[in-house]
């Protein structure tokens, strides 16, 4: 079966820094994943609930709403346009975790060179 939907393209995101806590990105869906920028850091990002929706949020870039993501078990992943994947259960996972949890989790998800 062919795929006749238009490619998914977000464009450049780069935004002054004073300006990322207005911005707000809505996340398209195609099928079953949510489809987040390129670059964005997925992996550090953290996750919280508001009502249905998933609230995705990383240090120095824009905040990304993935509308009813809670609201079925239609959505199982979210991906980057570069191929960073997280699933649905990890998603739940991380958005019910104690700060201090979280904190611990990003440290281990930082690569050495980074710190």
């Amino acid at each position: 079966m062919e795929n006749t939907e238009p490619n998914i393209h977000f464009g450049p995101l780069d935004l002054p820094s004073h300006s990322l806590g207005l911005v707000t990105v809505l996340a398209p869906v195609r099928g079953t994943m949510a489809i987040l920028p390129a670059g964005y850091p997925l992996r550090r990002a953290t996750f919280s609930r508001r009502k249905s929706h998933l609230m995705v949020k990383a240090h120095g870039h824009p905040r990304v709403v993935v509308p009813h993501f809670f609201a079925n078990d239609r959505l199982t992943t979210l991906v980057t346009e570069d191929g960073i994947e997280v699933s649905r259960h990890m998603v739940m996972l991380m958005s019910s975790l104690s700060s201090r949890v979280e904190k611990a989790l990003n440290a281990m998800a930082i690569p050495a060179s980074d710190s």
